[in-house]
């Protein structure tokens, strides 16, 4: 059974009854509210072949990245190479200069006292530190009055228009006319030397090689022509040769006998092959063919 309680205010009278005792009904979790999303920085390279090579405008941009970056995503000794090398500052404008010492000066306490000093005599506050030593090349430029070129004679234009006066009233020389046996246009002149005719025409000499290669070529074509002209008659040899009127007739007369005996001969055959078929079978003689032999020696 639980007990009862009951709430008395200062003046000792009940204001509430019954009392609750002293619980905790409820409890609140608070929630972690959602803030700007952190980024995580990337680390600047800090490479110094890649950071001379860049333009003016690159070189502060990087400068300013890498300062900010410092110590955590940036080493501090490797931006103090990058700033005290010589080649850093060349090629920067000035206005990209003075943007670039400015922001190294800001940015002091990042650096050792050893390395303040250095900075502070680096090519870059030498260039576009006011009063540096870029600005007094400058004022000492704009002081001196630049040095006098020195005076060239001036050349005499009328000298040669009174040379060509001079020259215009002698009768210019009339061409020579050309004999009929001259060389045609086109073709060099032989009798004149190749250094002439070069000087005269500058094609002349390519003109000149392939008149004297188709020359050549010319002449190795006739005469494979008439080698194998003379190869063809030697094959020929004696098949068109005329024979003597003594051979013609001693082969005509050879011709003449050989064709008498065969004429003798052949009505012998004809009784050797009677003779045979009367003894012979004459079934025999036909499956044979002889019939058609003895056909042919009758007739």
């Amino acid at each position: 059974m639980q007990k009862e309680f009951t709430t008395i205010n200062k003046d000792g009278k009940t204001v509430w009854e019954p009392g609750l005792p002293a619980t905790v009904t409820a409890r609140r979790q608070h929630r972690p509210q959602k803030g700007a999303p952190v980024v995580d920085e990337v680390p600047v390279a800090c490479d110094l072949r890649l950071t001379l090579k860049m333009p003016g405008s690159s070189k502060a941009e990087w400068l300013e990245k890498a300062l900010k970056a410092m110590p955590g995503k940036a080493k501090v000794q490797d931006v103090f190479n990058i700033i005290t090398h010589p080649k850093f500052s060349s090629g920067v404008a000035e206005k990209y200069g003075k943007r670039m010492l400015q922001i190294v000066a800001e940015s002091m306490d990042l650096f050792s006292d050893k390395q303040r000093i250095t900075l502070s005599r680096c090519k870059l506050v030498e260039l576009f530190q006011p009063g540096g030593a870029g600005e007094a090349k400058d004022d000492d430029s704009g002081d001196e009055t630049p040095p006098e070129a020195p005076k060239m004679p001036k050349r005499r234009k009328r000298s040669r228009s009174r040379s060509q006066k001079r020259r215009s009233p002698s009768p210019a020389k009339k061409p020579a006319p050309q004999n009929a046996a001259s060389p045609s246009r086109g073709r060099p002149d032989i009798s004149k030397s190749r250094e002439a005719n070069e000087e005269e025409d500058p094609d002349w000499k390519e003109r000149y090689r392939k008149q004297e290669e188709d020359k050549r070529r010319a002449e190795a074509e006739k005469k494979a022509q008439q080698d194998r002209e003379a190869k063809r008659k030697a094959k020929l040899g004696a098949a068109f040769q005329l024979e003597d009127e003594d051979d013609a007739a001693n082969a005509r007369a050879q011709l003449a006998s050989k064709l008498s005996g065969r004429k003798e001969e052949l009505p012998s055959l004809a009784m050797a092959r009677a003779s045979a078929g009367r003894d012979a079978d004459p079934r025999f003689v036909e499956a044979m063919g002889g019939d058609k032999l003895l056909q042919e020696a009758k007739g």
